[in-house]
């Protein structure tokens, strides 16, 4: 049996696809930064970045095809470079790699959010259309444009490769928080839910999972396949999950250009004040104020795709979402992922910041996690983060419960004037 390779595979797509994958018994490794949420045996786990030459061709070593789904999703990071980098260099690096190792089949993924209509295309099908990356929205499509753009052009060249575009895939396992469920979250918290009333797309991730084997089997080489489900206003959406929480929640419709400048104000205020992610962005407006119902029809007739109904998975991701732990455990994931970007700042010539490749130990005021840093959330991402940077991670904070972690010696502190604890989580402690 063929190996193939899944680049992104701990993501919540990437763990769906390598289980679609070894449910049809084949050898699958995967390449990421992050270990999986749930490992299997079976699977050749390969800790490494996208770009990293020497880490890429290692892992196509053996490999027959390739699922590049690795990326940097979101509509904010810190630094804006890093879309570019992880979203563009990554998928250059990726396919170089697959070109000189002459795999027999290649599939980039990517988003419906570079297909929306920003700019004219002069009667071309939106679901065909490759728009220039100068006429997308912002820093994230336009690397996701770039992608495609390079991925299109080794196609046209010849090398066997097809395009997934999922749409917005949602689903119970969810342990990365994903834009569509973060969407989600964040509304299912909101008793007053101002939106944009925007066109949505929501799919079950499995369906997404099986679309892109699909893509990868039957797909026609250079072509691009959308993997949507049900395209409906967020409203009815809102109002679907209120019935479905038993919450009584009252959405209002914001105006477009309101909401664009509240994104402005918003991102400006997490880009040089909070180094916190905002609630919206300016370049998430537009994506919505562009959103139009792209057909599946030809996945449907080319593939033979067939999405389930969206509204099982929907109360299946929100009936998960609010499970009382898992409420408690995705405030404090919340907080964790905040808190490192705010306080992990690298030296002005790091590189490669999405796998955190930092030369000190870093210092992380965690003080307002309350007594919950050991807990079996918030501590092991800690924990991952100091393998990642191959070194200890100190911690200050009032952690009461830290102190009873084995994973977790006490430290003298760098700094005596201050009075909380400090402790030290080892790289081998990540579980």
């Amino acid at each position: 049996m063929a190996l193939v390779l899944v680049t992104g595979g701990s993501g919540f797509i990437g763990h769906h696809l390598v289980e679609s994958l070894r449910a049809r018994g084949q050898r699958v490794r995967v390449l990421d930064v992050r270990p999986p949420a749930a490992a299997n045996t079976d699977v050749d786990y390969v800790h490494g970045s996208v770009l990293d030459g020497a880490a890429v061709d290692a892992a196509l070593a053996g490999v027959d095809q390739v699922y590049h789904l690795a990326g940097l999703p979101g509509m904010w990071v810190a630094n804006k470079q890093d879309f570019h980098d992880v979203n563009f260099r990554g998928t250059e690096v990726v396919l170089a790699a697959a070109m000189k190792r002459g795999v027999s089949r290649f599939l980039h993924c990517s988003t419906e959010s570079i297909l929306f209509p920003y700019a004219d295309l002069d009667g071309v099908p939106a679901e065909e259309a490759l728009q220039p990356a100068d006429a997308m929205p912002g820093a994230y499509t336009r690397s996701k444009s770039l992608a495609e753009h390079h991925a299109a052009k080794a196609a046209a060249s010849g090398f066997p490769l097809v395009i997934g575009t999922p749409t917005m895939p949602i689903g119970a396992a969810d342990h990365n928080l994903t834009p569509p469920t973060a969407m989600l979250w964040y509304f299912l918290q909101k008793k007053v839910q101002p939106h944009l009333n925007f066109l949505v797309n929501l799919v079950d991730v499995r369906d997404v999972a099986m679309g892109l084997v699909l893509t990868m089997e039957r797909g026609r080489i250079g072509q691009r396949y959308i993997l949507g489900g049900d395209c409906v206003p967020l409203g009815r959406i809102l109002r679907m999950m209120s019935a479905m929480s038993g919450r009584r929640q009252f959405p209002i419709v914001v105006p477009g250009k309101i909401a664009e400048l509240s994104g402005i104000m918003l991102e400006y205020l997490s880009d040089n004040f909070t180094r916190r992610p905002p609630n919206g962005t300016a370049e998430g407006v537009r994506i919505a104020l562009a959103a139009s119902d792209l057909s599946i029809g030809k996945a449907r007739t080319e593939l033979g795709y067939s999405p389930r109904p969206i509204e099982p998975v929907l109360r299946e991701t929100i009936t998960h979402l609010l499970r009382p732990r898992r409420r408690a455990a995705l405030r404090r994931h919340q907080a964790t992922r905040a808190l490192l970007a705010r306080w992990l700042k690298p030296p002005p010539n790091a590189k490669n910041l999405h796998v955190l490749r930092f030369q000190q130990a870093s210092l992380c005021r965690l003080g307002w996690l309350d007594h919950d840093l050991a807990d079996a959330t918030a501590r092991p991402d800690l924990a991952r983060l100091a393998r990642q940077l191959g070194r200890r991670l100190v911690l200050a904070g009032p952690h009461a419960k830290a102190g009873d972690d084995p994973g977790v010696r006490p430290l003298s502190h760098p700094d005596p004037g201050r009075r909380h604890p400090v402790h030290a989580v080892d790289r081998r402690s990540a579980r």
